[in-house]
């Protein structure tokens, strides 16, 4: 297989691999006929990847080839996940989830119950699946079957998203610039975050318990897991912080409309460094295993950046339309 192989998808219909060290491309797999939305890099080499018309694709890296079609969805695919167990999971704007044979690309379940798009999906430890959707609810579900098994009702804008606490409690974030934290049994409502004056885009959480969000309002918020109280509030992003990642050295990094990336002392919430050069919005980040970062943008290229300096270290064009994100293989 190929080492340290980046795949980068764009709104160019392909999926292009590239060193992740030189820089130097190393394949492109064309197949979609609409733009690439997503991939993901399964556990034996093979990348799943999904787009606009409505289907989902299995490939071989390393040869470029096609391996297998997933086609059930009837509208475009907004994500997929894959099992331990080799079953894949994908969920769309037809308000279904899938699960799929990772190997033949079959369909086995679908997961009905959502009215509006299913916006994202995780699988939680005793197989169950969590969904959320543009229809104000999250939903559990048997992992097996495709069952629901309760629905999470509170929200009053469409969730964007949700993670699980690792004493099974649940955290979710809406367009109703709230943050949520379930009871994932009975689906009861713990707690209510409040003080984002936009949209939350989302959070996570750290290993002391506390929790990260952002928000359309420019800023990012340090939150109490238990009681759900505002610690924190980190400013400067002159617009939507569109994402953030909590580095493995201890700091944060978080991106923007605002074309920068910004690095944040997660303990104070201080600003420590911006990350400048791209010319349009930045869509994510992704942090190597080396330290480095890789961040993609509208403006059709990708950077690499020495994380500790800041320093730009080099810039990945070639894509002819924005890069909608990148992965590690």
């Amino acid at each position: 297989s190929l080492h340290d192989a980046l795949p980068i998808w764009s709104r160019d219909k392909t999926l292009r691999v590239w060193d992740g060290h030189s820089g130097k491309g190393l394949v492109v797999l064309e197949g979609h006929t609409e733009a690439v939305s997503g991939a993901l890099a399964l556990a034996d080499g093979r990348l799943l990847s999904w787009a606009w018309e409505k289907t989902l694709r299995l490939w071989d890296v390393d040869s470029g080839k096609c391996l297998a079609l997933l086609e059930g969805h009837t509208k475009s695919v907004l994500g997929a996940l894959a099992f331990a167990d080799e079953r894949l999971l994908s969920w769309s704007r037809d308000c279904t989830l899938r699960l799929w044979d990772g190997q033949n690309g079959k369909c086995l379940a679908v997961l009905e119950g959502h009215t509006d798009s299913v916006s994202g999906a995780l699988a939680l430890a005793d197989e169950r699946v969590l969904s959320w959707s543009e229809d104000t609810t999250l939903r559990l579900w048997d992992g097996h079957s495709g069952a629901c098994l309760v629905v999470l009702e509170g929200h009053t804008h469409y969730v964007r998203g949700a993670l699980a606490f690792a004493d099974g409690r649940l955290l979710s974030w809406s367009s109703d610039k709230m943050l949520r934290i379930w009871d994932s049994y009975c689906g009861a409502a713990l707690a209510v975050l409040e003080g984002h004056t936009g949209y939350v885009w989302g959070a996570l959480t750290f290993a002391d318990g506390r929790i990260l969000s952002w928000s359309s309002d420019r800023t990012l918020r340090v939150w109490g897991s238990h009681s759900g109280a505002a610690l924190a509030v980190l400013e400067g992003h002159a617009s939507g912080v569109d994402g953030a990642l909590a580095l493995a050295d201890g700091r944060l990094l978080s991106w923007s409309g605002d074309k920068t990336l910004r690095l944040w002392d997660r303990h104070n919430g201080a600003g420590l460094m911006v990350l400048e050069g791209h010319t349009q919005s930045v869509f994510g980040k992704l942090a190597l295993a080396d330290g480095r970062l890789l961040s993609w943008s509208s403006d059709k290229t990708l950077r690499m950046w020495d994380s500790r300096s800041g320093a730009c270290l080099s810039v990945l064009g070639g894509q002819t339309d924005w890069v909608c994100g990148a992965a590690v293989l």
